[in-house]
Parts: structure tokens; C-alpha cells; sequence
């Protein structure tokens, strides 16, 4: 009987979002409010999980495209996503309208790394070649190659204000450019093993990486040492990256199936999520901190932070899932699978930008 009656709710709510469409002044907060209260008084579990359901991500588009099989990315600005693949190519679509515009030659071996200068005008990409390239946006134009690695390139970042370049590499180095010159300004070699991510922090003077040697390094970028050295997982850790608004938190994901938080002040863990079932290979801060997206081997989930139940699971509909991560505003994730990228939407994301509460 609740199903049924969930299921109802769920269509006057769609039916509703049709009509809001035509009329934007509808306080959507207000008639949920009428639907689920005084049209049908349900119990609260029930319209909580109504809620859930609004408020959840669904398939919006599959891209399949020679180049979409191993990263992904967006634009800073949310209109273009870029994605590359194992032919070393990478294609360029809109966002907006989900449209091709093109795609490049950017390696001649697999692309595993890329990322969108902060203006969105360049964007860099690294490769089993072990080679970094920087493009210009626009014409799909080489401006510069840089080599140093000797092994697979697997993360690019740059710096918040996009004059400086850090990469990260199976030669179990971090590699610090200046993006102007394409020169190297110095080497970071206190891993043990392969380093799997590489990023800045909010405030551009320090990096966060993460290793299969089982630890996160938060380093110092003026004097180039080690200030902070989290280490807990029981396996490689493959991704570390700071809450973007501060560096005082950071997330890691590890091959031992969990996603951990940290107060970096006190170098010790703050939650440690354990609901995965295979190995975690990325894991990301919403924009508000309340929430983290991981990707797992074979599907991605979405956590609250704090409370550390599942939200939601995606199911990238493919052989492995390779990375899992948000849009500039949180109203998309876009998850890079072995044969397809998928874009989620959040339900009520085109219609109202706060929550809904009951």
C-alpha cells in the first residue's frame, strides 16, 4: 500500500514540475508541502524517502565516444566537459546542450589524466606516454609539452591561479611546473610508490598527494617538505583532496574499500565510511561539505559526510568505473566508465536551486 502511495506522490510531483516550468513564481517548497501533508498525510519515513527521491541524480546523458573510456572532466564554468580515452584522444562536449564539438590527438598512448585551466582557456592532460601537454581551449591547439616523467602520468592540477602545474606519476614523483614556460621548478620524491593524485589546496601554497605506499602527503609548497602525513588506510590510496573552501579537511578513497575524512590540524581520521564493496579509486567534497562522491571499481556512491549512510548509488553501466565526480554547482556528476561517460542530473535541480524541506 505505501508503495502505491509512494509511487502517486512521485507522479503528482512530476506533474507538478511540468506545470512549474510554465509558471515560475510556484513556490515548489509550499505545494510539496501540500502534496505530501495536507493532499496525503503519510508518515514521515515515507516522506523522507519521497524526498530522497527528488532530491536524487538520474541519467541525463550517456556519451559514447572512442575518447570516453577512462577520465572526465568539467569546465571551471560548467559549460564544456571534456573526456579523454584509451586511443589518446580527447573530445570536447557542451554541457548545456549535450552536443559533440570535436575531438584531438592529445597522446599517442591511453589518456589518464586532464584538467581545465582555471579560466577554462587552457587545459592539461597527461598520458601513458609519460608526457604532459597543455592546450589551448579553443583552437585545439598544442602551446606545450612537458616531459620529465618516466612513467604513466596520473593526475594534472593546477594552481588556483593558474600559473603553476603539478603532476603526479607512476615514477613515484611530483612534478611542479610553471605553466608560461612549461619548465620544471622542482621534484617532490618522498613517496614510496607509484603517486596515484596530485592537488592544490584552496589557498595555493600547499598540495595534497596520494600513494600506492598507503599514505596522503599534505606538503608545504614554499619549502617543498612534508607537513602533514595521514596514514591509516590498509592499501594504496588513490585519492586525497582538501575540502575546496579550506585546508583544514581532507578525503581519501583506498583500495581497502574505504573512504576516510581528516582534521588536518590533528593529523587523525574524522569518519571512516566502510559500506563499499570493492576498491575506492576517487572520492570528493560537495561544495557545502556535506556530502562525498566515490567511485568504486564497478559503481559510485553518494555518502553523507557526516552520518556516513549511502544517499545514492550510480551505476555506470559499464565494465569499471574510473572516476566519479561533481559539477561546478553539485547539480551534476559526471562518472568515466571502460565504454561510456554518464551524466547525472539532480531531479530538482533545473527547477529550484535551495533544498526542500518538509
Amino acid at each position: 500500500m505505501q508503495c502505491r502511495i509512494l509511487v502517486s506522490c512521485c507522479m503528482l510531483y512530476t506533474q507538478h514540475l511540468i506545470a512549474a516550468a510554465m509558471i515560475p513564481d510556484i513556490s515548489h517548497e509550499v505545494t510539496i508541502n501540500e502534496l505530501l501533508l495536507q493532499g496525503a498525510p503519510l508518515p514521515k519515513a515515507l516522506c523522507a524517502m519521497i524526498l530522497a527521491y527528488i532530491n536524487s541524480y538520474y541519467v541525463d546523458t550517456e556519451f559514447k565516444h572512442e575518447a570516453a573510456q577512462s577520465v572526465a572532466s568539467f569546465s571551471n564554468n560548467g559549460k564544456l566537459i571534456a573526456m579523454g580515452g584509451r586511443g589518446g584522444l580527447v573530445a570536447l562536449w557542451n554541457a548545456t546542450t549535450k552536443q559533440y564539438i570535436k575531438f584531438f590527438q592529445a597522446h599517442y598512448a591511453p589518456v589518464s589524466a586532464l584538467k581545465f585551466h582555471p579560466n577554462d582557456t587552457l587545459m592539461a592532460t597527461g598520458g601513458h606516454d609519460h608526457v604532459v601537454r597543455i592546450w589551448d581551449v579553443n583552437k585545439t591547439k598544442r602551446l606545450s609539452c612537458l616531459r620529465g616523467h618516466t612513467g604513466y602520468v596520473n593526475a594534472v592540477s593546477f594552481s588556483p591561479g593558474g600559473e603553476h602545474l603539478i603532476t603526479a606519476s607512476d615514477d613515484k614523483t611530483i612534478q611542479f611546473w610553471d605553466v608560461e614556460t612549461g619548465t620544471t621548478l622542482f621534484t617532490l620524491n618522498q613517496h614510496a610508490d607509484f603517486v596515484c593524485s596530485a592537488a592544490f589546496g584552496a589557498d595555493g601554497k600547499q598540495l595534497i598527494s596520494a600513494s600506492n605506499d598507503m599514505r596522503a602527503y599534505i606538503w608545504d609548497i614554499r619549502s617543498q617538505e612534508i607537513v602533514t602525513e595521514l596514514f591509516a588506510h590498509k592499501d594504496e590510496v588513490n585519492s586525497a583532496f582538501f575540502f575546496e573552501k579550506d585546508n583544514k579537511q581532507v578525503v581519501t578513497g583506498s583500495g581497502d574499500k574505504t573512504v576516510r575524512t581528516w582534521d588536518v590540524r590533528q593529523a587523525r581520521v574524522m569518519t571512516t565510511v566502510m559500506h563499499l564493496h570493492d576498491p575506492v579509486r576517487s572520492a570528493y567534497f560537495s561544495l557545502g561539505g556535506k556530502e562525498i562522491l566515490a567511485a568504486g571499481m564497478r559503481k559510485g556512491y553518494l555518502f553523507d559526510a557526516n552520518a556516513q549512510h549511502i544517499i545514492q548509488k550510480f551505476n555506470p553501466r559499464a565494465a569499471s568505473l574510473y572516476s566519479a565526480t561533481f559539477g561546478p554547482r553539485d547539480e551534476h556528476i559526471l562518472t568515466a566508465g571502460s565504454t561510456n561517460v554518464r551524466l547525472w542530473s539532480l531531479l530538482h535541480g533545473s527547477y529550484q536551486k535551495k533544498p526542500l524541506y518538509l
